[in-house]
C-alpha cells in the first residue's frame, strides 16, 4: 500500500488528473489562494493592503488573460491576483488561479514581459500542471480524501498548497507551457521576445536565489531556454500602450 502511495500514484499523476472535474480543481484552488496570500502576509512590511487593488491596472489584465485563455482553449475562466510582495516571480495555483507578485511589475522592463509571464502561467493552468504536482507530492491524502467525500479538509488542502508553493515544474512541463504560452501570444499578434528577455535577465541577476523557496526560482532559464523562446516567438505586436503599462507598472504603489 505504502508502494502504491509513493510510487504508483505520481507516475499516473496525468492520468489522475483527467479523472478530477475541472469543477472539482476549482474550488480546490480557493483554499491554497488563501493560504500563500497568508504566508505573503508575512512578508508585507507596511499597512497598505496586500491584494494590489487598481480598477485600471486589473481589467488591463484580466483582458489579456481572457484573450489568451481563451486562445488556449482553457477550461477555466482565469482569475489574476496581484499581490504586493517584493519579490520577482509568479505562479499557477490548482483551478483558475494565476498569482504575479509585484516584485515582478518592479523588475519587469515592459508590459509586454509581464504579459509574456501571464501567457506562461496560464499555459500551465491549462496543461493543469499544478494538479498534477500536487498529486505527485500528496497523492495519498489527496486520494483518502476523495474517497471518504472530504474534499476540501485541511489536511489535503494543506498539502496541495505547500506542494505548489515548494516544489518546481519539470524541464519537459516548463518547456511545453512556454510552447503553449508563446502560441497564443503569437496568435494574438504579440512578441514572446521580450518574455525571453526577462526570464534570461532574472536568472543572472537575482540576488537571493539561494535562499527563498524552490518554487520561486522555477522559472529561471538559461540562455537555451532564452533561445527557443525566441525562435517560437513570430510576431512583433506590443502587450499594451505605454499609458497601460504605465497604469500597471505602478499597481501596488497606492
Amino acid at each position: 500500500m505504502a508502494g502504491i502511495f509513493v510510487f504508483f500514484l505520481p507516475a499516473i499523476a496525468s492520468t489522475i488528473v483527467n479523472l478530477i472535474p475541472y469543477t472539482m480543481e476549482q474550488k480546490l484552488g480557493l483554499q491554497p489562494r488563501d493560504q500563500l496570500i497568508g504566508l505573503a502576509g508575512h512578508l508585507n512590511k507596511n499597512d497598505k493592503s496586500l491584494v494590489c487593488t487598481s480598477p485600471t491596472a486589473q481589467a488591463i489584465l484580466d483582458k489579456r488573460a481572457r484573450e489568451l485563455a481563451t486562445l488556449m482553449d482553457s477550461p477555466f475562466p482565469i482569475t489574476v491576483t496581484v499581490l504586493r510582495v517584493p519579490i520577482t516571480n509568479a505562479l499557477a495555483l490548482l483551478g483558475d488561479q494565476v498569482i504575479i507578485l509585484s516584485g515582478l511589475l518592479d523588475q519587469a522592463k515592459s508590459g509586454d514581459e509581464v504579459i509574456g509571464v501571464l501567457a506562461h502561467e496560464i499555459a500551465h493552468v491549462v496543461r493543469r500542471d499544478p494538479m498534477q504536482v500536487s498529486i505527485k507530492q500528496t497523492g495519498a491524502t489527496l486520494l483518502v480524501s476523495l474517497l471518504i467525500g472530504d474534499i476540501f479538509g485541511g489536511a489535503a488542502l494543506s498539502g496541495i498548497a505547500s506542494s505548489v508553493i515548494e516544489s518546481g515544474y519539470s524541464l519537459d512541463a516548463e518547456a511545453a507551457s512556454d510552447f503553449l504560452g508563446v502560441t497564443a501570444l503569437n496568435q494574438l499578434g504579440l512578441t514572446a521576445c521580450p518574455l525571453a528577455d526577462f526570464m534570461g535577465r532574472i536568472s543572472q541577476a537575482d540576488p537571493i536565489s539561494d535562499i527563498i523557496p524552490d518554487f520561486l526560482n522555477t522559472h529561471l532559464a538559461g540562455n537555451d531556454r532564452r533561445d527557443a523562446i525566441i525562435a517560437l516567438s513570430q510576431e512583433n505586436g506590443r502587450a499594451m500602450s505605454g499609458y497601460e503599462w504605465k497604469a500597471l507598472k505602478s499597481m501596488c504603489e497606492k
